[in-house]
């Protein structure tokens, strides 16, 4: 009887040994990695990296959405400056949708600085690193993300049209990496506001609210 006690006594306590254990690690691993709190009615709420490319936000109060599919499609696009080693280039990125020949959404991105005429794709996939990113109108010397939208009417709006500053914030929260074949592609995830103004001169300013945004931008020279 006295065995019998002594090997209940140390199942016990291997038994409760294992449990602090396993409370100790979920402990760990919800302090590390905290789920994002997101609310799940608002736009951001339901877009996610693992979406196909997509934008959807609010515009003067009414929501607003654009996918690929029913002849729109990805706009990929690049404008490098420079030249070989040992010269220094810059590159400003650009991704969106197009319906045709006509614009829908563009997001430009800049800018990249990098030895020779292409960067590596460790560069490439390092410039869109999560973290807020200033509103501005990107050029081979000015860092900055710009916006364009164009409405069903084919009027034209942006972050960089019309007199004075850029208004609103611009923050990207994943990334994802692809490569297809010999192409390298960075998938982005973001959320985004601000004063649309009349790229035109034509219309009002039109005001985003909750937009997210997930776009692909391509390693091209």
């Amino acid at each position: 009887m006295k065995a019998i006690s002594t090997i209940g006594t140390k199942t016990s306590a291997l038994l409760c040994a294992l449990l602090l254990c396993t409370a100790a690690i979920t402990g760990c691993e919800k302090e590390e990695d905290p789920a994002e709190e997101v609310d799940p009615t608002t736009n951001a709420g339901q877009v996610s990296i693992t979406d196909g490319s997509i934008v959807k936000m609010n515009v003067n109060g009414s929501t607003v959405t654009l996918t690929v599919g029913g002849g729109v499609g990805e706009i990929f696009d690049s404008s490098i400056s420079g030249g070989p080693p040992p010269d220094t280039s810059a590159a400003v990125y650009l991704a969106g949708f197009e319906n045709g020949a006509d614009d829908l959404f563009k997001l430009r991105m800049g800018t990249l600085d990098f030895l020779g005429s292409v960067p590596s794709t460790a560069e490439f996939q390092g410039f869109f690193a999560p973290g807020a990113r200033v509103l501005d109108e990107p050029d081979f010397d000015v860092d900055g993300v710009s916006l364009q939208w164009w409405n069903s009417n084919g009027d034209w709006f942006g972050t960089s049209c019309g007199v004075g500053g850029e208004s609103g914030s611009f923050e990207i929260t994943h990334i994802a990496h692809q490569q297809v074949g010999q192409e390298f592609f960075t998938k982005i995830r973001a959320v985004f506001s601000g004063t649309f103004r009349s790229c035109d001169g034509l219309n009002g300013d039109q005001t985003i609210t909750d937009g997210v945004l997930v776009l692909r931008f391509k390693n091209q020279p």
